[in-house]
């Protein structure tokens, strides 16, 4: 279980200093992503933004860096 609110203002600190995201562990990615789905549904459009702003993009980049490294 994972309480989203109180992990909001960590959140805020990645989209605030994406650069940060190249260091996040895999549960890290994972806080963001449900953070940032959660958001969506009680603010219309968060999603869409995170999307436009290229933060979406960076946390699913880091995703794809932390599988390739399970896989090798």
């Amino acid at each position: 279980e994972f309480d989203w609110t109180s992990w909001y203002d960590e959140a805020e600190k990645y989209q605030k200093q994406p650069n940060f995201i190249g260091d996040a562990d895999l549960e890290t990615i994972i806080k963001l992503l449900t953070t940032h789905m959660r958001a969506d549904r009680f603010c219309s459009g968060h999603l869409a933004s995170v999307l436009d702003n290229g933060h979406l993009l960076k946390i699913l980049e880091r995703l794809a860096e932390i599988r390739k490294g399970l896989s090798s």
